[in-house]
């Protein structure tokens, strides 16, 4: 029989993004998560992360877009709209 343990409630902030900058290192990776307005952007968020962390949540990130894209249809996005929202 399996022992359950409850888990404490963490409180964390919810954000929303629309933009976000990739910087690496030798040691981490991080996201600088924003929100642009025009042309400005105002940071909201930083993220830093292992390379191997790094790469793993890549992993798990594109294996739910294509869940999404299976149920949903297809996110259309271009190359163009990707180097205009800095996203490249």
């Amino acid at each position: 029989m399996a022992i359950q343990q409850s888990q404490p409630t963490i409180s964390v902030p919810s954000l929303y993004a629309n933009f976000a900058a990739v910087n690496t290192s030798v040691f981490d990776f991080t996201v600088l998560f924003g929100m642009r307005r025009g042309e400005q952007v105002s940071p909201v968020c930083e993220v830093a992360m292992s390379p191997q962390h790094a790469k793993a949540f890549a992993q798990l990130l594109m294996r739910h877009v294509e869940e999404y894209e299976e149920k949903m249809g297809e996110i259309r996005t271009t190359l163009e709209e990707l180097r205009r929202n800095d996203l490249q």
